[in-house]
């Protein structure tokens, strides 16, 4: 080459260079709201124009397992950004919390930060990520499909069941959860609620040889959301890869994942949606929001669609299906039908609402046998859980917060409080912050403008610490943190008193202090996560599953040798215990923010789970040994072993301690001469049904007593089943009693015969009574042994306008495909007088509503209505249809039919 010729490449070489676009790599940092503190990500800004008036399409890039703020991209990842004119980000979200709870929150921070400096195309956010990242992405899209638009996973997590065993089952079950804690584990596995995907693009990548994260997790999330799109054509745009032969974060192909991306505007105005979750926590979605679940913690779902209406130019019909709700919200002027005159909203196929588009919050009406009897507007009133302050524990720390230890009372106990508050914050800056951010201050230095607009984070007890008294002073909190005392305050079941210094508590509550506007903790006590008693930790402890691990309170006992340490499964750092070998009892606030012993119990009923009910068979004392022994049996009365068993013990003063069961399903107490009576049962894997159990104390030599009640019924009384046993013949009076209403039979008299079970039944005519719950009293008296048994009882009586009509018959006939359904109902009128009603039909299936039709039935006759395929109406599809027909403004005059729509030929 002729050097004139190379001296002038040389010259232009540099300059074409320099004249490439070059974009900047920087970290941005922000202050978070919840405790002040800075937090960082990574940004790639391309010199690339937007491509846009909408601006910046963005990319998440969230990395795996750890702490890491970085700006570093690849040169691919700059040039594939200047290609699409995409802004990069490296999110950290507070390191290794899966980027769920604070995390979550802080992902959400960094959208909102980067689109107020950048100015981001909100139509087109994608996040990728593998590991610990992939969990992200999943959880992420899958969650907010308003917000990310498009996800690919990479090796991610999508069910506790896996993760759960990895790395936080104890050494000696494994397989094993706190049942507690099942219901939060769900609210972190997108395999659970896949459904809430439908406008969201989702790609799990999938490393066959992956040994930390099993393979099952992308296969079955990509399953669920596969099944989902067969359902609904058009929706559900997922993908799969899968490298058979990558191990650990091997599938990922960033090439492959940006052309995913690239060119993909999301849905930003969806014609549908569906939520799904176990937590009201997560009850928003897009115009609809839970308000109250019919079964607390079980899971829920609520899908609305909105088509114009078929003779109404102007109108929308909006579609509305929930399982497992009594109460919801939907906000129709943010809604495809923002701009009708009039909606018409039916839900589960009843009518519920006709109107102008607005605001407005329906409630289910129920049968005291738990049947569906409608919808109706209604208002929201009374302190109740709701998406916005639901609890449970780690909730509070996900909104603005201070910490605060308590100064009165002693000074051992103002210098513990002081202990344990500086340990939680050293925890979390260590943990979440990195830098010395959050600071604990003593409550006389709190401002008025914090007690009222953040939440309280409050380590003492009542005696030092002036704050929660003040609390308590206002509304009575539901568990009470006291000197040498927890009292969880149960009028349903009964109080339980943990009494001791041994044991310690944690509990979240609305803060009466801030009108109930924000949340109320109240921490005290730290438990050993070392064998030999040293490491002792609180809240602070591995804050990883703070998102998880705590539901709205715990009581704990710290002392190991009532409770020895247990190991979990890997001793992955800083994780060196499992912490909830300490817990003896744990569990949820009612949905009215009330004492709710039951929340687990009824949960697992509902949803029918494979979880072994404990009870107490026996509770007997040794005079010899002076020893109590409680036996604690499953269902099967197979004795079962490591349930922790907590006992009042009476001998001159009251003292309670707690045991583990041994293999025969006894837990053994020193003491207790004059009485020993069983305080909570609390056990992993399993489930306490202290309504089942036989004996609670020593006092009453042997003898067992239970009660079963079932609820009134629309004309029925309410019924309460009396079992009593004895290791003797004996008589034996029983009665029952309520605060209102009649019991019959006042009591009975029974002769018992040893160790035979003897049912008692009483009825409760609780007619004319206002709704609400009543408390009653089961009394058992044995006159020949002087001994006189209680137990409590409880019955809801639902409220609701009797009606005179019954709809006694309905039906439709299959039929074959293109054929006319015909719907028929039959009615019958109980009353003196004619009735004039309007009757409606829904198809449940087929979104089809057909207009009203009004019934006259004479008094004391039947009269009956067909409703026909409205001419021109399409088809409907293959497979069975649901059938709801009822009466507005009539609970219970409802009834719903299958029939089923074959095809042409169809043998079936």
């Amino acid at each position: 080459m002729p050097r004139p010729l190379l001296i002038l490449l040389c010259l232009v070489f540099p300059l074409c260079a320099l004249a490439q676009p070059r974009g900047v790599s920087r970290i941005v940092t922000y202050t978070s709201p919840l405790d002040n503190s800075p937090q960082s990500y990574g940004v790639y800004l391309p010199a690339a124009p937007a491509p846009s008036a909408a601006g910046y399409p963005a990319v998440f890039h969230a990395h795996g397992y750890g702490w890491s703020v970085s700006s570093g991209f690849s040169q691919f990842q700059k040039d594939t950004a200047e290609r699409y004119g995409w802004v990069l980000i490296n999110l950290n979200a507070r390191g290794p919390q899966f980027y769920e709870g604070v995390g979550d929150v802080e992902t959400r921070n960094v959208l909102r930060d980067a689109h107020r400096r950048f100015g981001l195309d909100l139509a087109r956010i994608f996040i990728t990520g593998g590991s610990m990242g992939g969990t992200g992405a999943f959880r992420h899209v899958i969650r907010y499909p308003d917000m990310f638009a498009a996800a690919v996973g990479v090796d991610g997590w999508s069910d506790y069941v896996e993760w759960h065993y990895h790395w936080y089952a104890r050494t000696d079950q494994q397989n094993d959860i706190e049942e507690v804690r099942r219901p939060l584990l769900e609210a972190c596995s997108p395999l659970y609620w896949a459904g809430r995907a439908r406008w969201a693009r989702v790609q799990a990548s999938v490393s066959g040889r992956d040994t930390v994260v099993g393979p099952r997790n992308g296969l079955d999330l990509y399953g669920a959301l596969l099944e989902r799109s067969s359902n609904l054509p058009g929706a559900y745009d997922n993908r799969l890869f899968v490298d058979d032969n990558a191990g650990h974060g091997g599938s990922t192909r960033l090439d492959q994942i940006y052309n995913y991306f690239a060119n993909y505007t999301g849905v930003e105005h969806p014609q549908s949606f569906l939520c799904e979750t176990p937590i009201l926590t997560h009850g928003n979605m897009y115009w609809g929001s839970m308000l109250r679940q019919k079964v607390q913690g079980a899971f829920s779902s609520l899908e609305s669609d909105v088509q114009p209406a078929k003779d109404d130019a102007n109108g929308k019909v909006v579609t509305v299906l929930t399982k497992n709700l009594s109460e919801f919200a939907l906000h129709l002027q943010a809604s495809p039908a923002a701009e009708a005159k009039q909606v018409s909203v039916y839900v589960d196929g009843f009518p519920a609402y006709e109107g102008p588009p607005t605001a407005i919050t329906l409630r289910a009406d129920w049968s005291p046998e738990g049947a569906m009897w409608g919808w109706r507007v209604a208002e929201a009133n009374g302190l109740r859980k709701s998406p916005e302050l639901e609890g449970p524990i780690g909730e509070a720390f996900k909104v603005p917060f201070t910490v605060v230890y308590g100064t009165a009372g002693a000074r051992a106990e103002a210098e513990q409080n002081r202990r344990e508050a500086l340990d939680f914050v050293h925890g979390w800056n260590a943990f979440m912050v990195h830098a010395e951010a959050l600071v604990a201050v003593p409550e006389e230095r709190v401002s008025d403008v914090d007690v009222k607009t953040r939440s309280l984070v409050i380590f003492g007890t009542e005696a030092s610490s002036k704050l929660l008294r003040e609390a308590q002073a206002r509304s009575a909190l539901p568990v009470r943190v006291q000197s040498g005392r927890v009292l969880v305050s149960d009028p349903q079941w009964g109080d339980r008193e943990y009494l001791g210094d041994q044991f310690g508590a944690f509990l979240c509550y609305p803060n009466p202090l801030s009108d109930f506007s924000t949340y109320l903790v109240v921490l005290h006590g730290q438990w050993a996560t070392k064998a030999d008693g040293t490491g002792r930790q609180g809240l602070e402890y591995d804050l990883e599953k703070l998102p998880w691990a705590y539901p709205d309170y715990v009581v704990f006992n710290m002392d190991q040798a009532q409770l020895p340490h247990v190991l979990n499964v890997n001793n992955k750092p800083p994780v060196t215990c499992y912490e909830a070998g300490y817990f003896v009892e744990s569990g949820y606030f009612s949905q009215d923010w009330r004492p709710y012993r039951a929340a687990t119990l009824d949960r697992m009923r509902a949803m029918k789970l494979p979880v072994k009910r404990l009870h107490v068979a026996t509770v007997t004392y040794d005079p010899g040994s002076h020893r109590a022994a409680v036996q604690v049996v499953d269902e099967a009365n197979q004795p079962f072993a490591r349930a922790r068993v907590t006992a009042r013990a009476v001998d001159g003063q009251a003292r309670v301690t707690s045991a583990l069961t041994d293999q025969q399903g006894f837990a053994t107490f020193a003491g207790g001469a004059e009485e020993a009576s069983v305080v909570n049962v609390d056990a992993t894997g399993a489930v306490y049904d202290w309504t089942a159990d036989w004996c609670t104390s020593t006092s009453g030599a042997g003898v067992g007593v239970r009660a079963l009640a079932k609820a009134p019924g629309e004309v029925a009384p309410g019924q309460v089943t009396v079992e009593v046993a004895a290791p003797f013949v004996a008589p034996a009076t029983v009665s029952v009693q309520f605060p209102a209403g009649t019991v019959t039979p006042a009591q009975q008299d029974v002769r018992l015969l040893p160790n035979v079970a003897t049912k008692v039944a009483f009825t409760w005519e609780a007619a004319g009574l206002p709704a609400g719950a009543y408390p009653g009293l089961v009394t058992v008296r044995l006159p020949d042994q002087a001994l006189a048994l209680t137990r409590p009882i409880w019955l809801e009586l639902g409220k609701w306008q009797e009606s005179p009509l019954r709809l006694v018959e309905l039906k439709a006939a299959d039929l074959v495909a293109g054929g006319r359904y015909e719907v028929t109902a039959r009615l019958l009128n109980t009353s003196s007088s004619p009735c004039t009603v309007p009757v409606s039909c829904a198809l449940l299936e087929g979104r089809r509503y057909l207009p009203a039709q009004s019934l006259t039935v004479p008094a004391g006759q039947e009269a009956t209505v067909s409703f026909r395929q409205p001419s021109g109406d399409p088809p409907l599809a293959h497979g069975p249809q649901t059938v709801r027909v009822s009466v507005p403004g009539h609970c219970g005059v409802t009834s719903s039919c299958e029939f089923m729509v074959k095809a042409v030929n169809s043998s079936q």
